[in-house]
């Protein structure tokens, strides 16, 4: 007996610990199928894509005009979708692409489509942002750069497509059609996934250190249309410069930054500055040096007047002064009737 009951213990024990296991498998199913039909759609998105990768910039076009689908609603839906799994995926707190970004910026994004899925729908697969950024960039002597290069602003694989080939077939539409080389490119905060695909596919490894979130690589400066315009900084104050209408402890407005006066406003502002006082002249400085000679002869003489009046000769004069007359040595010799 107890042998029996102990195995229908086991048989429980395992019968519960297999329902388990079965709900456990069944909530990962559940997960992946939603992961799976994350970038799929409602709606058609063969109705906003053309091809296989698109280009959409700041007018937000679609690829259809007349339709009986809300299509430009629906392709702000799209992007918007896709920046938030850009951002969950970086770990971001928010995303990076989004619709009215990308209405308010002179960047583009490419996004690449699977025509054949979601029952003939299609199916966002992934997209790449890019767009130009005024940075400053260090080169290989610590000396700032100021540049406008063509930066990676997002790249974006979905999960279920990735190392299938899909991001470097996007990357490479995007530089072909940006006519740009890879080495060119900075890469705004880049991930250790993007990192890897940089490295493989085009041998980008080496990173010229920098002191903000971009990434740039060897060979950068080398023959890049960007660096053609670039103003390059001193390397002692690693620090942008500053406004050109501002120093430092200074503030100027708006106003005053864009206004300007012409000639004429300028030789009438001139004319009308009041001269308080002239540079004086040789002959000026000659006369205010006698006055002040005539002056110093007038209290002379005063003060002999009244030493005198008060009946002290002149050797009392003089050895009064000399007793007054102060001196850094220890010894004072007495001065007489020769060295005067």
């Amino acid at each position: 007996q107890n042998g029996g009951s102990a195995t229908k213990t086991s048989l429980a024990v395992r019968k519960s610990v297999n329902l388990a296991t079965f709900a456990a498998f069944s909530d990962y199913c559940s997960d992946c199928n939603a992961t799976r039909r994350e970038m799929e759609f409602a709606f058609s998105i063969n109705s906003l894509f053309g091809e296989e990768i698109s280009r959409v910039d700041q007018n937000l076009a679609p690829f259809r005009r007349a339709s009986n689908e809300p299509l430009d609603r629906n392709l702000t839906t799209v992007i918007d979708q896709m920046g938030e799994a850009s951002a969950k995926a970086q770990g971001l707190h928010g995303p990076i692409t989004a619709a009215y970004k990308l209405r308010n910026s002179d960047h583009r994004v490419y996004i690449l489509k699977d025509p054949e899925a979601n029952s003939g729908k299609g199916a966002a697969v992934g997209f790449i942002k890019v767009g130009p950024k005024k940075l400053f960039i260090l080169d290989h002597h610590g000396s700032q750069v100021e540049l406008t290069p063509l930066c990676v602003l997002d790249f974006y694989v979905h999960e279920s497509r990735q190392r299938t080939g899909c991001g470097h077939r996007l990357f490479q539409h995007m530089i072909r059609a940006e006519k740009i080389a890879p080495q060119h490119l900075a890469i705004d905060r880049p991930s250790n996934k993007f990192t890897r695909f940089l490295k493989k596919h085009y041998n980008l490894s080496a990173a010229i250190p920098q002191v903000n979130n971009f990434v740039v690589f060897e060979g950068f400066f080398r023959d890049n249309p960007a660096s053609r315009y670039g103003r390059k900084q001193s390397s002692q104050h690693n620090r942008p410069p500053l406004y050109p209408y501002r120093r430092e402890g200074s503030y100027v407005s708006s106003r005053q930054r864009g206004t300007y006066r012409t000639l004429q406003q300028e030789k009438e502002a001139l004319q009308n500055i009041a001269v308080t006082q002239g540079r004086p002249s040789s002959t000026g400085l000659l006369i205010s040096r006698t006055q002040q000679l005539q002056g110093n002869r007038n209290r002379s003489s005063s003060l002999s007047n009244l030493l005198g009046a008060v009946g002290l000769g002149a050797d009392d004069r003089r050895m009064g002064a000399q007793a007054s007359r102060y001196s850094r040595h220890a010894q004072d010799s007495p001065v007489t009737q020769g060295q005067r």
